[in-house]
């Protein structure tokens, strides 16, 4: 929300002040001339600086997150959303961010870096800013022969993908009304020398030699390679014009036990994959709480990358992993 002012009246927002960790400006922004008033951002982990005040008695209000007071007496105090703490001006004090919360922590690196690199951007001229968001946004799973498109609704399932979609979103809105071209690049499973997560735990196993009990799984799972992505980012860049959300992969898309064989190969070893049934699959992921590793495994999950080949010179790679 950006800041109004009327006639004796003035409202706007802590997020349309600024974005980042630290200080807001309220008092300069809404013109309060009777006192003073900030806002401060502290992500989780973050403690402001011990500091008093001359004359200054100080107000803090919990807007969001759990905030722990430190006081001059070595007292501590932890408040949550709602909490008041009064501080005479002598009192030394501290705050610091005790959340352990990963909407947050994702909110800051993803979707505020994102902010603040992007106001950068415009002050600084640059004719299109192309973000490398994620395929969770749109959701976790595809039907089979429907990948997602462009414009299917967002469906982010967790605190990653939430802020991934918050970062698209701060994009839209600061590049909004101004010559800077806003590019949304929903990326799948990336793949390629030093790849890590879900990808290397897979790769680990196969150099491993474990037996993979995924033999009988007939999914379609769209992967983009590190080489593809790069020329990718090349194409969106060097395009005539350009905006708006696109998927980029590797054709054609992959099943696991696909997958798996093509990692064997690279490796030069002989893959060890037997036959298990996906609902007993299924099953364990869910007695052992794995569900979410096992869907990811099983399931469906394709991009449809048609725009950006029609807006750009960008053609996709064929498939095949370099590791």
């Amino acid at each position: 929300m950006e800041t109004e002012h009327g006639s004796g009246w003035a409202v706007g927002s802590i997020d349309g002040l600024g974005s980042g960790p630290g200080f807001r400006k309220i008092r300069g922004a809404l013109g309060v001339n009777a006192f003073g008033v900030n806002a401060i951002v502290l992500p989780p982990g973050y403690k402001s600086n011990p500091h008093r005040h001359e004359r200054q008695e100080e107000l803090y209000i919990v807007m969001s997150g759990e905030i722990e007071f430190e006081f001059g007496d070595g007292e501590r105090r932890v408040l949550e959303p709602g909490g008041l703490a009064r501080v005479d001006p002598a009192t030394v004090r501290s705050a610091r961010n005790t959340s352990a919360d990963a909407e947050a922590v994702y909110r800051l690196a993803n979707a505020d870096a994102t902010e603040c690199l992007a106001r950068a951007a415009v002050t600084a001229g640059v004719r299109r800013f192309v973000l490398a968001s994620s395929v969770k946004v749109s959701g976790e799973r595809t039907k089979p022969g429907r990948p997602f498109r462009p414009d299917d609704p967002a469906e982010p399932q967790d605190a990653y993908a939430r802020s991934k979609q918050l970062a698209e979103a701060a994009l839209q809105k600061v590049a909004h009304g101004t010559p800077m071209e806003a590019v949304v690049l929903r990326l799948p499973l990336v793949h390629g020398p030093g790849a890590r997560g879900n990808f290397r735990r897979l790769v680990d196993a196969v150099r491993a030699r474990r037996i993979l009990p995924l033999g009988a799984i007939e999914n379609r799972r769209s992967l983009v390679g590190l080489a593809n992505l790069l020329d990718a980012l090349d194409a969106a860049v060097d395009a005539p014009a350009l905006h708006g959300v696109h998927f980029v992969a590797d054709a054609p898309s992959v099943s696991t036990p696909e997958l798996v064989r093509a990692i064997a190969h690279a490796l030069e070893v002989e893959p060890r994959i037997v036959r298990v049934p996906v609902p007993l699959l299924r099953l364990a992921g869910a007695v052992t709480g794995r569900r979410d590793a096992i869907a990811r495994l099983v399931d469906s999950l394709e991009v449809d990358v048609s725009s950006f080949v029609a807006a750009t010179r960008w053609r996709p790679r064929a498939f095949a992993l370099d590791l």
